[in-house]
Order: C-alpha cells, then structure tokens, then sequence
C-alpha cells in the first residue's frame, strides 16, 4: 500500500541564530522534497523559529560542552529560523498552502511554523 503523508514534523539541522541561513536553506529543500506529495488538508510543521522583536539568549560552549558565555541576540527580521523560507513563501496568495496558528508573536520565543495545504 502506496501511502502519502499528511502530517510531517520538520526538525533537522540545527539553528545557529548568529548564522541562521543553514538550517533555514536545508528546512525549505527538506519542504520542496515532500511538498507536492502531500494531499490536501496535510499539515507540516517546523521548529525553531523566532519572530521580529523576539530576544534569544544564545549561549556558547567550547568543543568540551563547557558553558563560556550568553549572548542576547535581537531579531530584526520579520521571522529567523528554519521555517523562514517556508512562512515568506506560504504568505504569498499564488502557493497552496496557508499559515494556521496564532502563536506567532515575538513573546512565544521558539516557535513552530505551521503550514496547511488547501
């Protein structure tokens, strides 16, 4: 039995919020590899997303995973993360699938990005 998805959970390579461009680039490929796939009314999600206005204490390790310091790091953007690609590109009125939630405030810190297909 040939079976297509309907709920998938995007989560892999991590955000770096001082280089955010990585995971944000490799979460809209993983999203146009199994986009098309999806039927009507599947739901994908995606984590690690922060919104304009949001602070994000960032902390460093050394290569032993030993704390050295916090970094407040401000977003300036409208949204930073892996989702980013996703949520500009869901937000144009020619693409099938919307925005759902209501969650997407600066003070929700990390967020998930959640997108329906119509």
């Amino acid at each position: 039995m040939k079976a297509s998805p309907n709920l998938v959970h995007l989560d892999s390579w991590d955000l770096d919020v001082k280089n955010p461009v990585p995971s944000m680039l490799h979460g809209w490929l993983e999203f146009q590899a199994i986009k098309d796939k999806m039927p009507s009314g599947s739901i994908c999600i995606i984590d690690d997303n922060f919104m304009e206005g949001c602070i994000v204490y960032w902390n460093w390790f050394d290569p032993q995973g030993n704390y050295l310091s916090t970094e407040e790091v401000h977003i300036h953007y409208e949204i930073v993360g892996k989702g980013a690609m996703i949520y500009h590109w869901a937000k144009r009125e020619d693409t099938e699938w919307d925005i759902i939630g209501n969650h997407y405030l600066p003070e929700n810190g990390n967020i998930k990005l959640i997108v329906q297909k119509r």
